[in-house]
């Protein structure tokens, strides 16, 4: 599977919305201690659970500070 990661947000979105509706499916990050959350830019004392579209791109961002986390879907 080719990733796209170049395609503006409005378009992400969308994608997002069509693959999640298709597949009822969506991933994240866990380890053993829960959910990857990480910390708004936008909202203080705000954490966002991060969500992908396939299982693909969650891994993708299993790197480095959050290479201890696993995809798995919901």
């Amino acid at each position: 599977m080719e990733l796209d990661l170049t395609v503006n947000s409005k378009r992400r979105y969308a994608n997002f919305v069509k693959r999640v509706s298709e597949s009822t499916v969506v991933w994240g990050l866990k380890s053993e201690d829960g959910w990857c959350v990480c910390e708004s830019n936008k909202y203080e004392q705000t954490v966002v659970m991060l969500f992908w579209s396939d299982e693909a791109y969650a891994k993708q961002c299993a790197v480095e500070g959050w290479s201890h986390y696993k995809s798995a879907s919901l």
